[in-house]
Formats: structure tokens, C-alpha cells, sequence
């Protein structure tokens, strides 16, 4: 038996590129290959599988990370021949995902069972769409009973019951770290706002709240569902990954919430002393209503920099509405006490909510404008508020005639708000989406270096000034590059570098040269180089993304086909456009010479 476990695809038409995850929401990125998230619901049911089912052929691919399309995914399939393909998806990605499970179910009649979000909510319709199995909720035991044979009707979490009793996710494995590596989800800055370079670990499950637009709390859990792993199990997997891994710097906690009994983080941040891992650089997701001084002493001590608590509003009808009130005097009090403690916060809000006026969302955009001036905020995240199918959001959207929007892609709080209130329109929504990326930006713009890079990103940096002086050179060094004038454009380079050694380009055009000039060692190094600098996520896609296009050309044809593929799929990650990489990733991986 032959069990693929698949995130989905990476690449929507229309150049879009997709950031899953499931028990929240996904975001929509046009012409900018966004970082993603590691699948980590996937990943334990991966290694739960190989655990329990060690007959079986079980293998977990991350289209997303990839960036396949959906025809690329249904060649990878064709090529694997799974009898049975599980798929994690959401409202946002659930139509490109179908196009890989009815493709793969055509050519080969693999099995299907499709968990997450959508089929939580309309399990109907996935089964009508041609689906073997629809999951609902927390999906790694149901999927489990189903592939052991056990009779459908008996098993609980799978349509057409309900939510199964919420596991002990003490009895899981550590989540997948071969088919997929969690490094490869590790980059800092970017959209992604990580410091350092950091794992995801997963401490946690759930949320004991139930705010009308979330998922987690409304839909893919039921309620009392909050769970926190033995800080043993917890500890134990960061320290395998430390050996697996010894360039990590940190530990991202990218549960629903890390922080909700007091007894419980305390003893956790004993725990990671005791272990000696608090010299990492710990962050987290948290709830601000649940934090006090004395946690956030011992989480200081226990090597956390920063937390992301969601603000969402301080208007009080909207947080009346949504069922998540902040008191703004008390959390500007905290945050305060963060500062003292060297504690970074990361604060995110929502826009056009239900319940919001504009005028109530300009009183959050000023709250959250002055947290940022004085530095109470480290960074934020914005997002227009979407009605995802099955929380009590929807409900009053649909009910009160509110949704303005049916295709289920726009559901991803980047493009535009979905809803049309008859006070709020949602061009009204947007534009005040716009005011408060202006009056954020105008806050943060004299701290850019201290807030906005990640500490691999300031090694690169250059200033404003200094990028607008070194302009014309970087063009001059280009033109000599591209003119196949190897000795002008080697010198222009040390020119460069001699004044800005911070500087990637110069850097990567001296290992090209080298490169073409037959000095493969010294090109070999210098690629190698240009990976270790450009770690901060923009930097990867500018200059990572190449250097390992030419690191794979090299293990290619020096016959080291598991580097060279390993490269290779890198660079489609960074560079889903680079069709070179692309052709070669497919020669490699499926042995079949067809681009």
C-alpha cells in the first residue's frame, strides 16, 4: 500500500502563490513567492503512519513549498502511482487542490481523503466533488482508522459523524523531518518577521477561545481543546533538531496559542532552562489578555525575544462582536513592562471585522500607530477580516446580506474584503487598509534597520543612501557581466565590495565569473558563501535562489544527484520562474529527460 500525504499546490494561475494553513486562514500572494509555513498536521500524520503502518509505503510531499502547479502535482502523482493521497486544504486552496485529486483519481483511481478546513465545513460537497473521504477537524487518528481498514461508519471524525474526541498529541511522533526537512521552512525576515533562523515546533494545540472569525476556535476544534505537549516531548524534539541542524538559531512556538495556563509555561520555561536551551532565541504565539509580569519575567530568562499577540482592535463594538475584547490602557501597560524586559512584541490587528465602523477602525490604526512610535511594537501585521466558511462570521455575513464576494480564493485577507456592510463598504475597507499601512510605515520609517531586517538581513543591509550611491556601479557591474567582460567585471566587484563588503551582488557576480571562467572551486565557494549571507528571506530570493541553481549544475554533473536535486528544489522554492531549475528537478526526480 502506497500513501502519499500532500499539502497543496504552490502555484495558482494568474501567478498567485498561496500560504496554507489550515486551522487559521491562508494568504494569496500576487507575483511574490511568499515563505510558507511548515505543514505540521501533515507532518505527524506522516510519521504517525511510517509508526503505525510500517508495511506501508508512506511519502509526504509540500506542493506548496515546491511551488507546483496543479499539472505539475499531477505528474509527480502519476509518477509515485499512490493508492491513496491524503490532501490538507481550505477554502483558499481547496479549487486548485481538487484539480490534483480528480486528475490523480482519473488517471490512476487513487483513493482520496481530504482533510482540513473545507471538508470540515462542507464535507457534502467534497464527497459530491468526487472525494473517497471527508475528515472533520483534527484529522491524524481518523485518517489512521481509515487506512487500517476499519469500517467508515464506525469511525468518529469521519463524515458523516463529527469531531472525534480531541487527541493526546503526547501520543504522536515528532512530526516528518525526512520526506520534508523543517530547516527548509526556517528562513528569518521576509513577510515572515522571524529575528533569527528559527524551527517551527509545536508545543501546543488549540484554542480555549472562540472568536467569531477564527477557524481554531469555531471550526476545526471543538470546544475545551487546548492542549500542551510534556515539556520532556517538547525539549527532546528541539534538542534532535539542534543535532540535526546546528546552524539553527532559534524556536518558533507557531501553535494557535503557546501561552494559556500560568502553571504550565512556567514549569516550560523551567524545563528549557534545566535543558540548556535557553540560549536560543524563542518566539511565540500568545494571547496578551493571559500574560502578567511574572510570566513574562521567566519567559525572558527562558530565552523568549519575542511574542505575536493578536490586538485585533480596541474599538469596543467590533471586540464585543468578534468575542475578543482589548482593554488598551492594560495593554499598553504590558507592553510596556515588555520593553524594560527586552521582550519584542509583534501585534496584529484586523480591519472591517464584524461589528466595525471606519471610524472604529481609524481608533484601532492610531492606538496601534502610537504602540509603534514608541516602540511598544516591534513589528505588526494588518489583515482584512474574511468570513471563513463555517464560523459564526459567515453566519452573520450570510444572514445579514453582507457578503459581496463567492469565489472562495479571495477568502485570504490580502486582496480585499469580501463583505459590504451597509455602513462599511468594502471600498472603504481598503482604503482603510491603506491609512493604516501609511500611518504605520510613517511610525516605523526612522527604526527600519532595528525592526524591519532580521539579524542575517542587517549583516547585508544597505542604507537608503548608500543603495542610491551604489546604483549606477551595480548597473555598470551588470552590463560588464553581461558583455562576457570577465576581467571589468571581476575588478568593478572588488570595487564595490572594497566600500560595501555588506554587498550580495558584487559577491554573486564574482562566483558567476569564476564559474564561467572554468574556477569551479572558487565558484563552488563563493555560491556556497552567498547561501550562508542571504538567509534573510529577500536576500534568498534575490540571490539565494541562483547560487543554488549553480550549485546544482555543478553536483549534476559532477554525478551527485541527491545534492544536486536538493539545490535544485531550493531554487524553485525561492524562484518558481527559473525554468532551468524546474527542468532539471524533473530529469532528476522522475529519471524521465521531459522538461
Amino acid at each position: 500500500m502506497k500513501i502519499v500525504i500532500a499539502n497543496p499546490p504552490g502555484h495558482f494561475p494568474g501567478n498567485r502563490f498561496p500560504c496554507p494553513f489550515p486551522s487559521r486562514w491562508t494568504s494569496l500572494f500576487k507575483d511574490y513567492p511568499v515563505f510558507t509555513f511548515f505543514p505540521y498536521e501533515l507532518a505527524y500524520l506522516s510519521s504517525l503512519l511510517k509508526r503505525e503502518l510500517p508495511q506501508a509505503q508512506v511519502k509526504m510531499v509540500d506542493g506548496t513549498w515546491l511551488r507546483f502547479t496543479a499539472e505539475e502535482y499531477i505528474r509527480w502523482l502519476e509518477w509515485q502511482k499512490p493508492d491513496w493521497l491524503v490532501f490538507e486544504t481550505d477554502t483558499v486552496t481547496y479549487k486548485e487542490t481538487l484539480k490534483v485529486a480528480r486528475g490523480i483519481k482519473q488517471k490512476l483511481g487513487t483513493k482520496i481523503i481530504m482533510t482540513g478546513q473545507y471538508p470540515t465545513v462542507f464535507p457534502h460537497k467534497v464527497i459530491e466533488d468526487g472525494a473517497d473521504y471527508a475528515c472533520i477537524g483534527e484529522y491524524e487518528a481518523t485518517v489512521l482508522d481509515i487506512l487500517k481498514g476499519n469500517d467508515p461508519a464506525t469511525i468518529p471524525g469521519l463524515f458523516p459523524k463529527s469531531h472525534r474526541k480531541v487527541l493526546d498529541i503526547d501520543w504522536l511522533p515528532d512530526p516528518e523531518d525526512d520526506d520534508i526537512r523543517r530547516i527548509d521552512y526556517s528562513y528569518p525576515g521576509g513577510c515572515r518577521w522571524t529575528r533569527w533562523r528559527s524551527v517551527e515546533v509545536h508545543a501546543a494545540r488549540g484554542c480555549p477561545y472562540s472568536c467569531d472569525f477564527c477557524v481554531a476556535g469555531t471550526v476545526y476544534y471543538e470546544k475545551n481543546n487546548w492542549r500542551f505537549r510534556k515539556p520532556e516531548r517538547i525539549i527532546g524534539e528541539i534538542q534532535n533538531l539542534r543535532r540535526k541542524y546546528p546552524g539553527i538559531e532559534g524556536v518558533f512556538f507557531n501553535e494557535e496559542t503557546h501561552i494559556v495556563k500560568k502553571k504550565t509555561i512556567l514549569e516550560f520555561c523551567d524545563a528549557i532552562i534545566a535543558s540548556g536551551n535557553n540560549d536560543l532565541h524563542f518566539e511565540a504565539m500568545a494571547n496578551h489578555q493571559l500574560l502578567d509580569d511574572e510570566i513574562l519575567e521567566a519567559l525572558k530568562r527562558a530565552g523568549y525575544y519575542k511574542l505575536r499577540i493578536g490586538i485585533e482592535t480596541v474599538d469596543p463594538g467590533t471586540a464585543k462582536s468578534i468575542g475578543r475584547k482589548t482593554k488598551a490602557d492594560s495593554l499598553y501597560r504590558l507592553l510596556q513592562t515588555a520593553r524594560k524586559l527586552g521582550i519584542e512584541m509583534y501585534g496584529t490587528f484586523i480591519i472591517g471585522a464584524s461589528g466595525s465602523t471606519q471610524k472604529g477602525d481609524f481608533a484601532t490604526v492610531e492606538y496601534g500607530g502610537k504602540l509603534l512610535e514608541e516602540r511598544l511594537l516591534s513589528s505588526w501585521q494588518a489583515s482584512i477580516a474574511v468570513p471563513h466558511p463555517g464560523t459564526p462570521f459567515h453566519e452573520k455575513a450570510r444572514t445579514n446580506g453582507w457578503l459581496a464576494e463567492d469565489d472562495p480564493e479571495q477568502y485570504n485577507g490580502i486582496n480585499g474584503s469580501v463583505l459590504n456592510y451597509p455602513n462599511y463598504p468594502k471600498e472603504q475597507i481598503r482604503e482603510t487598509i491603506r491609512v493604516m499601512g501609511d500611518r504605520f510605515a510613517c511610525a516605523v520609517q526612522t527604526q527600519e534597520r532595528d525592526t524591519v531586517h532580521s539579524e542575517a538581513g542587517k549583516i547585508t543591509w544597505l542604507s537608503p543612501e548608500e543603495r542610491d550611491a551604489v546604483r549606477p556601479r551595480m548597473k555598470a557591474l551588470a552590463a560588464a557581466y553581461d558583455a562576457g567582460d570577465d576581467n571589468g567585471a571581476l575588478a568593478q566587484a572588488q570595487e564595490i565590495l572594497a566600500e560595501y563588503p555588506q554587498a550580495l551582488r558584487p559577491r554573486y557576480v564574482t562566483a558567476a565569473v569564476k564559474e564561467r571562467t572554468g574556477n569551479r572551486e572558487a565558484a563552488r565557494k563563493g555560491f556556497e558563501e552567498i547561501i550562508a549571507l542571504a538567509r534573510d528571506y529577500n536576500d534568498a530570493i534575490q540571490f539565494a535562489g541562483g547560487a543554488h541553481f549553480r550549485l546544482g549544475g555543478m553536483a549534476r554533473d559532477e554525478g551527485r544527484a541527491e545534492d544536486a536535486l536538493r539545490h535544485f528544489k531550493q531554487c524553485m522554492h525561492l524562484y518558481p520562474a527559473h525554468e532551468l531549475a524546474r527542468r532539471n528537478y524533473w530529469e532528476l526526480e522522475t529519471g524521465n529527460g521531459k522538461a
